[in-house]
């Protein structure tokens, strides 16, 4: 069994009736501004500045995306992945989750660094496995996790990860955000067969976007070097919204 908890089966799915959510594969959280909630998730592991895209939940999540029972196959089907193709060097990165109320388990997420191939996921450059996630608050509150790299990583690469929940309710639902108007992401999601989805690498709105495009992820990397193209600030900063 691995790390990280989540999950119910209430307010999954806006489109589905809440009877048939138990044995959805793709589930949303939805219905309510997700926030980051000050203090939980854990700690800044390396000294450098935050890059995201969207607006990096200071404006809120407007949904949570997970896979759940036959969209969790490995070795990642399920996965959510951004390209970040900035030149850096990066020495974490971070995911903002959240659960559904009233399901809780423990479990763990795989993280994942692929090289990006002709805009797509391509080669795997380093996976940490098991990776736990502590106390995910219940929506529409949000934590952020930082996971630090055993080695700096050199962008650009695709950063994501993979529910290690195969064959169970989703625990974790990462961020989605809906209305960062700067510096949009590449939000894609590895669709496993069988599920009436294009297979393997797609935009979550194939999944997610019949009515409104997903911006970008709640996901990213903590950097140590110049400016870059993309929305970023310090962790003091971020922290300095919830006063």
């Amino acid at each position: 069994m691995k790390a990280c908890f989540l999950v119910t089966l209430l307010a999954f799915c806006v489109s589905l009736p809440l009877t048939a959510t138990a044995t959805e594969p793709s589930v949303v959280l939805t219905g309510g501004g997700g926030v980051l909630v000050p203090g939980a998730g854990s700690r800044q592991p390396c000294e450098g500045e935050l890059l995201f895209h969207g607006d990096g939940g200071e404006g809120g999540y407007e949904n949570g995306y997970a896979w759940q029972y036959g969209g969790i196959l490995g070795p990642y089907y399920g996965a959510f992945a951004d390209l970040f193709s900035e030149l850096e060097e990066i020495c974490a990165v971070f995911f903002d989750f959240t659960r559904a109320q009233g399901y809780e388990r423990p479990d763990s997420i795989d993280v994942y660094l692929w090289a990006d191939a002709d805009g797509l996921p391509g080669n795997v450059l380093m996976t940490l496995p098991d990776v736990y996630v502590a106390q995910v608050p219940v929506w529409p509150n949000f934590a952020r996790f930082f996971v630090e790299l055993p080695e700096n990583v050199t962008l650009p690469v695709w950063i994501g990860y993979w529910g290690d929940w195969p064959g169970q309710r989703a625990s974790c639902f990462i961020g989605a955000d809906l209305d960062g108007q700067v510096n949009p992401g590449t939000p894609m999601t590895n669709i496993a067969p069988g599920l009436g989805y294009p297979t393997g690498w797609q935009s979550v709105d194939v999944v997610w976007g019949a009515d409104r495009r997903t911006v970008a992820l709640g996901l990213g990397a903590v950097v140590d070097s110049g400016p870059v193209p993309v929305d970023r600030s310090t962790w003091g900063e971020v922290k300095s919204l919830y006063r």
